[in-house]
């Protein structure tokens, strides 16, 4: 005849059988992270998950990414003497452009370009400055034209 046990221990023999105790001293690199790696840090790359002993971090962008991959085992080490007899084994990074890159609000608001007409040199063109206001920026749109008018001059000259 077996004899009730106790929750706590049945909830011990689930941990021990989950393996809990590893996993949360594992995710304890959650409540450290922004200590152990600094504030300017911190706001451009955060722990995301844990995959059995591989740390997915959040990125903000390519550039921070490209970084921290060139720093993955200084990074790994640092992480690991602070985990108490766990061990992550890798470090993987994802893109967040979510992210606060300089601590201001990362919504974009396009704002919409000033149309110019195109430059007057064209009147000879009718069809190239119809095509050219579609293109916002003076400096694109007067290369082009000039391209133009010198493929137009070489054509007629030969």
């Amino acid at each position: 005849m077996k004899y009730p046990q106790s929750i706590r221990s049945l909830i011990a023999d689930l941990a021990d059988r989950k393996n809990w105790s590893r996993k949360l001293k594992l995710y304890h690199v959650f409540e450290i992270w922004n200590a152990l790696v600094g504030e300017d840090l911190a706001r451009r790359a955060r722990p995301h998950l844990i995959r059995g002993t591989v740390l997915w971090l959040n990125v903000c962008d390519s550039v921070w990414m490209q970084q921290l991959h060139l720093q993955k085992r200084l990074l790994l080490s640092k992480v690991n003497q602070e985990l108490d007899g766990v061990e992550l084994t890798d470090i993987r990074f994802q893109l967040d452009v979510s992210l606060d890159q300089d601590g201001q609000d990362m919504e974009v608001k396009a704002k919409p370009l000033p149309r110019e007409e195109p430059p007057p040199v064209l009147e000879d063109f009718p069809e190239l400055g119809q095509s050219l206001k579609g293109i916002h920026d003076p400096e694109i749109r007067q290369a082009i034209a000039d391209c133009w008018q010198k493929i137009e001059s070489a054509r007629r000259s030969s």
